[in-house]
C-alpha cells in the first residue's frame, strides 16, 4: 500500500525488525503451561496413566493414541504430559477416534472440553454409539470456557447477559446419546480417575468419562470473593530426594521450581490442589 501510493511510512518497519533480533535473546524462554492448579494437568495425567497401563495389554510396541482438540488442554501437547496426538478443529478430537477406532489396534482417548463437547462433541459421540467405535471420550469439565475469555456455554448454567437458567450436564447428554458408560469424576483424586480412566478403555464399546472440577482461575476467583485463603503447598526438604524430580517430570506445574540445588514450591503461584503430593514417591 506505502509503495502503491507513494507515501512515507509512519515507522521505520527495518529499524523494528532489527531491534527485535537483537532483544529477542534477552527475553526469558517462557513455553506456554497450562496454570498452577488447573484440573487438566490432573485429568491427562491419569487419562496418560492409565491408558500406558492397558496399552502393555495389546504388546510392548503399542502406544496409546491421544486426539485431542481446542482449548487450554491443547497445551497438554508438550511436556511433560505429551498426552495430545492431534488437534485439528472444534470436536475433531471424537470423530478421528471414531476412524482410528476401526484401524487400530490400541487404546485410544480423545479429550475434549466442556464448551467445546456442546459445541461440537455431541454428533460425533453419536457416530461413535452408532457405528460402535471402541474408543473412551473424555469430557474435561472445569464450568468454563476459559482459554478464549470465559463465555458462558449451555452446562455454566446462566446465559450471556448473566441471566441464570437451566445448566446442560454433560453427562446426561452422553447417555442419552446412548453411551452405556459413563462416570463423574473428580480429577484431584488421582487414584481413583487413572483407575476409572482404566476400567472405561477396558469398557466393550464407546465410554464417557466427565472429569469435574472447577476452572483454576475461576475458584481463586470465588475464594477471594468469599475472604477464603489459599493454603499452598511445600516440600519437606528432609524427605524430599532432589534427584527425583517425579513432581516435575510428571506434572509440570509452573509452581514447581528449582532454587539452590533444592526443589520448592512457589507460595506465590501455589493453588493447594495437592496433586503433586500425590505422585510424589517420597511422601515429601
Amino acid at each position: 500500500i506505502i509503495r502503491l501510493t507513494n507515501t512515507k511510512p509512519p515507522v521505520n518497519f527495518n529499524k523494528l525488525d532489527r531491534l527485535s533480533e537483537e532483544t529477542a535473546p534477552l527475553l526469558p524462554w517462557r513455553p506456554p503451561t497450562l496454570c498452577p492448579g488447573c484440573a487438566h494437568r490432573a485429568s491427562l495425567y491419569a487419562i496418560k496413566a492409565a491408558s500406558q497401563r492397558v496399552a502393555r495389554d495389546y504388546g510392548k510396541h503399542t502406544e496409546p493414541i491421544y486426539p485431542g482438540d481446542i482449548g487450554c488442554y491443547t497445551l497438554g501437547y508438550l511436556p511433560p504430559l505429551e498426552a495430545v496426538d492431534t488437534t485439528i478443529c472444534m470436536g475433531a478430537s471424537i470423530g478421528i477416534a471414531n476412524g482410528l477406532a476401526h484401524v487400530v489396534k490400541a487404546p485410544i482417548v480423545a479429550h475434549l472440553g466442556d464448551s467445546t463437547f456442546f459445541h461440537a462433541g455431541i454428533p460425533p459421540l453419536i457416530n461413535a454409539v452408532y457405528n460402535k467405535a471402541n474408543i473412551t471420550v473424555a469430557i474435561l469439565d472445569n464450568s468454563a470456557t476459559a482459554m478464549t475469555g470465559f463465555q458462558p456455554h449451555p452446562g455454566t448454567g446462566y446465559v450471556a447477559t448473566g441471566e441464570e437458567t437451566t445448566p446442560v450436564k454433560a453427562e446426561d447428554i452422553a447417555k442419552a446419546c446412548g453411551v452405556k458408560f459413563v462416570e463423574v469424576i473428580d480429577p484431584f483424586d488421582l487414584k481413583k480417575a487413572t483407575d476409572t480412566v482404566e476400567r472405561a478403555i477396558r469398557f466393550d464399546g464407546p465410554s464417557v468419562i466427565v472429569f469435574r472440577r472447577l476452572c483454576a482461575i475461576m475458584e481463586q476467583r470465588e475464594k477471594r470473593k468469599r475472604g477464603e485463603k489459599t493454603v499452598p503447598y511445600y516440600i519437606d526438604q528432609d524427605k524430599c530426594n532432589v534427584k527425583c524430580d517425579a513432581c516435575i517430570k510428571l506434572l509440570g506445574c509452573p509452581a514447581i521450581i528449582k532454587e539452590n540445588g533444592k526443589t520448592i514450591i512457589d507460595s506465590s503461584l501455589c493453588t493447594g490442589c495437592g496433586i503433586c503430593a500425590q505422585v510424589c514417591p517420597y511422601n515429601a
